[in-house]
């Protein structure tokens, strides 16, 4: 359901773009770019409200509906901000300045995703191995320190993408048919007078705008059928009662088993371990934390569930159960096992 936290894509929205021309304090000409609030969202009945209603100017959620884009450096491998080795992957030129990537390297994410067809994505030469434009040319790290703290502070490509996870990438999406880019705010695809702007953004980021568009009109979980998204058809961010991991069982000192007792495909379910003290005469399972993950639907919720040793059910703690006192505590079972 999620895209790679440490993977760089291009996105894009209508967010609008202004170029600021200006002097510096040396009265040098200095120019800076600035597009739109990358949150920005209206609705019928405002974002303040308990239940607002979606808007077709909800320029939030265009970073995922709209196509999502892969980039590839010169050896086809994704940005990322960690590879396997945990080293950052990012194209730079000979000054170590960020440049965009070879011609063919920037590829629709559903060309690796069985359930959607990419579309073709144009990257003009005039553009390719070249640092960014409209003002955006940056260092791939610039680590300064402050002489008054003697605190460190990356002001460059990787800090941006590390602190608000992403980067306008000085281009916009070329007005007319198929993926293209211009650095021409005047030749740029708009929408209400708003240019569509692609940014570098990461996939920590953009699961994170995903779950607020996923909860941002129920108040609870999305369903399937109820959003499109650029990497995948009919399907909000529905399984987060699956914590793989999240805690562990143990017996006296002794871990059981770590591991999620349900899987989130609501079929599956996992034996975490066995009690069996030699010679009882019985035995009763206390919790002195039991975290069960409760979803808005009563067939997904999670639940524990204790058998005897020849598999047969025993006794249950579900999901819905909200009362601490009343799930913490199973009943006595007779035997040792």
């Amino acid at each position: 359901d999620r895209l790679d936290p440490n993977q760089i894509y291009l996105v894009s929205s209508v967010v609008g773009h202004d170029l600021i021309q200006f002097k510096d304090s040396g009265g040098n000409d200095r120019e800076v770019s600035a597009i739109g609030d990358v949150m920005w969202k209206t609705s019928s009945n405002n974002d303040d409200e308990d239940s607002p209603t979606e808007s077709s100017s909800n320029y939030r959620d265009d970073w995922l509906r709209n196509v999502i884009l892969e980039v590839y450096d010169t050896n086809g491998q994704p940005w990322t901000l960690s590879d396997p080795a945990g080293k950052i992957r990012i194209d730079t030129d000979a000054d170590g300045y960020v440049i965009y990537p070879k011609v063919g390297m920037v590829k629709d994410i559903c060309d690796s995703v069985s359930s959607c067809t990419g579309k073709t994505v144009t990257l003009s030469p005039v553009y390719a191995e070249k640092t960014f434009e409209n003002a955006q040319k940056i260092l791939l790290n610039n680590v300064t320190s402050d002489p008054r703290t003697g605190e460190s502070v990356d002001t460059g490509f990787v800090g941006f993408l590390e602190s608000s996870g992403f980067y306008f990438s000085g281009l916009f999406e070329k007005s007319g048919s198929g993926i293209e880019f211009t650095h021409l705010d005047s030749s740029a695809e708009t929408y209400n007078s708003k240019e569509r702007v692609y940014i570098f953004a990461t996939g920590n980021w953009l699961n994170m705008i995903k779950l607020v568009e996923d909860f941002s009109n129920k108040g609870s979980k999305g369903t399937v059928g109820e959003y499109n998204y650029g990497f995948q058809s009919d399907l909000a961010w529905i399984n987060l009662c699956d914590l793989r991991g999240a805690g562990e069982w143990i017996e006296g000192n002794k871990t059981l088993k770590k591991d999620n007792a349900k899987m989130s495909s609501g079929t599956e379910h996992k034996k975490i371990g066995e009690i069996k003290p030699p010679d009882a005469q019985g035995i009763k399972v206390q919790f002195s934390t039991l975290n069960i993950q409760i979803c808005d639907n009563a067939p997904d919720d999670d639940y524990v569930e204790l058998r005897d040793e020849s598999d047969n059910p025993l006794f249950a703690m579900k999901g819905s159960l909200s009362d601490p006192d009343n799930i913490k505590w199973a009943t006595t079972q007779t035997g040792d096992s």
